[in-house]
Parts: structure tokens; sequence; C-alpha cells
């Protein structure tokens, strides 16, 4: 007998037994079994004249919830015929029509995640009809710094979508709150694999169109769903399983470091930007230097990096190239030519 969920997982989506099927593990031979499915309705979210579909997939570790959305990531790449797919996924085999894409220089998977990184790519993309697949979301946004970070990303996507041209965002999570609340609020789509495959071999899941209507069938318990129905993939099981690679999953990055590798180039950037501005820096102490720092990082960048990194790296980058210094005057070009050194 089934337990009642809402009693026993308090704010964790589990894998509990449907009283109509029997559960299976993903490596296991599939068993036949009959279940009424239903089309999901997709309800995008307006983002002014653009509609970007947000699609989140929670459920316990081991539940199959990435196997599922790749899945879902894929058809959402058929159906909007995407230029490029955005992952901290390692997608090592894509479906034929993708694969023969990408052959042909017209579908790209961009494999990061650097939240910067993920950002310069989408600049550098404008107008690639994209969709983008965060595997784990709430783990990468669980300090305060780094659901900073997410939140200026989502508002940039969403407020700047016809730039980005972002058509779908799909996300998963082991606990149903873990990621922000500004994408659960837009949430088009609700899943929750539930580690079983239908006659076809295509993996199921409690499907929701309705965040709302998620939420109300979560406090009664699986075995009183009201508004959740099941949902089967477009792929098989078998197809999805060889398509990524566990062990090179990326956990996400929201807070953007300096390395050593960026000291010079952030250094002549800076350097530039002053010159631009007519703000001369011989002669000025830490603190009127970090003043600029600080100014430059909020205007240059729609992601800042963390003031500790312009602190311990750029600052002291100026300091080894002597910038400060009233009697020797350093230039980007001197910057440029350590870099080539």
């Amino acid at each position: 007998m089934t337990e009642d969920v809402a009693d026993t997982e308090n704010d964790y989506i589990g894998l509990a037994k449907d009283k109509d099927v029997e559960v299976l593990q993903l490596d296991d031979d599939v068993q036949q079994v009959k279940i009424t499915e239903k089309i999901s309705e997709l309800k995008p979210i307006d983002v002014g004249d653009v509609q970007i579909v947000f699609i989140g997939g929670f459920a316990k570790s081991g539940a199959g919830k990435t196997l599922y959305v790749l899945g879902e990531t894929f058809s959402a790449c058929l159906a909007c015929d995407a230029d490029l797919l955005i992952t901290n996924v390692a997608i090592i085999r894509l479906p034929d029509y993708l694969e023969k894409k990408r052959g042909e220089g017209r579908f790209e998977v961009f494999h990061s995640g650097d939240i910067r990184k993920i950002l310069e790519k989408m600049v550098a993309s404008k107008g690639k009809r994209t969709v983008i697949f965060f595997d784990e979301l709430g783990k990468a946004i669980s300090s305060l710094s780094s659901h900073q970070s997410f939140v200026i990303w989502i508002t940039e996507v969403t407020s700047s979508a016809r730039k980005y041209d972002v058509q779908y965002f799909l996300w998963t999570d082991q606990y149903r709150k873990a990621s922000s609340n500004r994408i659960r609020a837009n949430v088009s789509v609700v899943l929750k694999p539930i580690h079983i495959s239908n006659k076809e071999g295509m993996p199921l899941a409690w499907s929701w169109s309705d965040g709302e209507e998620f939420e109300q069938d979560f406090q009664k318990g699986e075995t009183k769903y009201e508004f959740g129905f099941h949902l089967a993939g477009t792929f098989t099981v078998d197809f999805l399983r060889t398509c990524y690679n566990t062990r090179e999953i990326i956990p996400l990055n929201m807070i953007p470091t300096i390395s050593e590798e960026d000291a010079e180039p952030l250094t002549l950037k800076f350097l530039q930007w002053c010159q631009v501005k007519g703000i001369e820096l011989r002669g000025n102490g830490e603190k009127n230097a970090m003043a600029y720092l600080y100014r430059w990082n909020s205007a240059s960048f729609v992601i800042p990096y963390p003031l500790k990194g312009l602190k311990e790296v750029l600052w002291t980058e100026l300091l080894r190239l002597h910038v400060l210094d009233e009697s020797e005057k350093v230039d980007e070009d001197k910057v440029g030519k350590d870099q080539v050194a």
C-alpha cells in the first residue's frame, strides 16, 4: 500500500509507488504497463512579445530526473528548431535530426557550468534560437551571493528575451523549492519522474501544466493527485542512457571568480575604461583606486565580479604594474606586452 507522500516526504519529492503500476529500476528490463497518458499543454510565460517555456523537473536522487528532462530538452530543441543548446550536462549523443544539424554547423551544444561564460556565449550568439537545460540548479544557488547572481542572470534573460532568443528553459532539482522563486513562479510545466517506463520503453513522469495545481497536489500526496497526469517522454530510456555522461555533469557556478589568467586581460580592460572616462590613476591611494574598480565592475558586467576578487587579484595586479606610482607611467601597452610575454 502506498504511503501518503505528504506525510512522509516533507519538502522532498521522493519516489512513491503508484497504485496502478509497478516501480521499476531504469537499468532493468522494461516491463509493459498500461497507463492513461495526456498530452502536455505548455503554458508559456509572456516576456513582451516573446514566449519562454519554463519546465521544472523535481525528484529524489536516483529517480531518473536528469534522464527524463534531457529527453524533454531534446524535444524542446526539435519543437523550436533550436540553433544552440546550453547545458551543464555532458551530452555525447543527439537525436538524428539534431546530430545532422550539428554536422552541418547549424546546431551547437555549449557545455559549461560557469554563469559568466554562459552569458558571454549568449551575447555572442544573438539571434540564435536557444534552449537552456540546467541539472541540479538548486545546488548552485544555495548561498545568498549565488542566488543574487542567478536572479541577475535570469532577469537579464527574460527582460531581453528577444535579444537572446531563449525558447525554453529547463531545470532539475531534488527539492521543489530549491530553485529561485523567480522561475518557479513562471513555471509552464512541472514534471516529477516516477522511475517507470511505458510499454514502448519511454520514461514516464507525473506532469502538471500549472504550478499552483502542482502545489495543491503535492500537499495531498501522490495517491490523491487531482490535477497531475502521467506523461510519456518522446525518446526511449535505452536511447537516453547513451546520450549523456553522468560523471561529467559540471556543477553550476553562479559566482564568477577572477583567476590568475584573468588578471592581465581584465586589468587591460580596466585601464582602457579609465582612459575613456578620463580617470588618472597615478598618485591615487588604495581607497580611490578600489572605488574606481568597483565602479568599472558594476558598469561593465551584467554579473559583476565579487569584490574579494577585485581586491585580491586586480588590485594586486595594479600594484605589480606600478600603475598608481607617481614616478612611473604604466599604460595598457605595457599590460598588453606582459600579456603576450
